[in-house]
């Protein structure tokens, strides 16, 4: 594809600002998205320094975004400082709280960012395109706290339905700095898959007595408790709350008249250099020109590259006017 190039000047009269020095890091893809228990997700990925100095500690957050540009947050995946020349290799598998009541068919990103004195920079950016797309969810993480199930909650009804038992995964905090409130479960009977916003009737409610810091996890457990079914009730949704303030940190469903439900998706990065008919033009830019990226026949025509110089009056006596 034939480029042709404008120049446009910006000039102005103030000098750049000196930056705190930071690593160069970038993302190691292919990269997978992938839904994970009914609470959490897998990120596959990998993150190489290629600066020359040790990275602070580092953080990657897929989100989706809107066809307006709205933009949630699904996900946040903390990680240690890389040295200079280290990688983690993009067979990495991170697995983190999933947070959010979205579906459909959404651009899925992930920013890649480094943490220099009190502030986030951003560094690197991918995006994915769905395999699987989001589908209603079944449970999710919930904003700010970021907890999740290391596996599945899961119940069991005795012969004459008059006890359930609960099944509890371990609990692991994702967060990079927070500390939870005491965690209580509660088993709740719904009349819809919904759980935001719709009436239930309390089963019963369990205290776990214990709070849970940055990246810790409790232990499994096993909960038995009084039921009583009901037939306009056939949704039982499980979450862990505060027992302070009655903040939800996690919610799952784990019985319904159509079987156990939980949200399932894959999601693998786009390879902005691939060019299946060989024709010059990646596939990504021959979807944006509307030419088929199959056949090497079509493709764009000539492009204009427009390119912005920012530059400060030192530039005028270096090259001397």
């Amino acid at each position: 594809m034939v480029a042709k190039i404008r120049l446009l000047t910006l000039f102005t009269v103030s000098l750049v600002a000196s930056q705190v020095a930071i690593a160069d890091i970038e993302f190691i893809c292919p990269c997978v998205y992938q839904s994970g228990d009914p609470t959490s997700s897998i990120l596959q990925a990998g993150v190489r320094n290629l600066g020359a100095e040790t990275t602070g500690d580092i953080r990657i957050v897929p989100y989706a975004q809107n066809a307006i540009g709205q933009e949630e947050r699904l996900s946040r995946v903390f990680l240690a400082p890389l040295g200079t020349g280290a990688i983690y290799p993009n067979t990495s598998s991170f697995k983190s709280p999933f947070a959010s009541q979205i579906a459909g068919d959404y651009e899925i990103y992930a920013s890649l960012w480094e943490r220099v004195g009190d502030e986030w920079d951003l560094q690197d950016k991918v995006r994915f395109e769905p395999n699987i797309y989001l589908e209603e969810t079944g449970g999710e993480s919930t904003f700010p706290h970021w907890l999740y199930f290391d596996g599945a909650a899961t119940v069991s009804f005795s012969d004459e339905m008059d006890e359930v038992t609960i099944s509890l995964p371990p609990i692991k905090n994702g967060s990079y700095s927070e500390i939870t409130d005491s965690l209580t479960v509660r088993l709740g009977q719904f009349s819809t898959p919904a759980f935001w916003r719709s009436e239930y009737i309390t089963v019963e409610d369990y205290a776990l007595e214990y709070t849970l810091g940055p990246s810790e996890e409790s232990t499994a457990v096993s909960i038995t408790m009084p039921f009583t079914p009901r037939s306009d009730r056939e949704y039982l949704h499980l979450w862990v709350w505060s027992s302070e303030d009655n903040q939800v940190y996690l919610w799952q469903n784990v019985s319904s008249p159509t079987g156990f439900q939980y949200r399932d998706f894959l999601i693998n990065s786009i390879d902005m250099l691939e060019d299946s008919d060989g024709d010059g033009v990646s596939d990504v830019n021959e979807s944006l020109m509307q030419t088929n990226p199959q056949n090497a026949s079509s493709k764009p025509g000539a492009s204009v590259l427009d390119v912005m110089v920012l530059y400060t009056p030192g530039v005028t006596a270096l090259y001397k006017g």
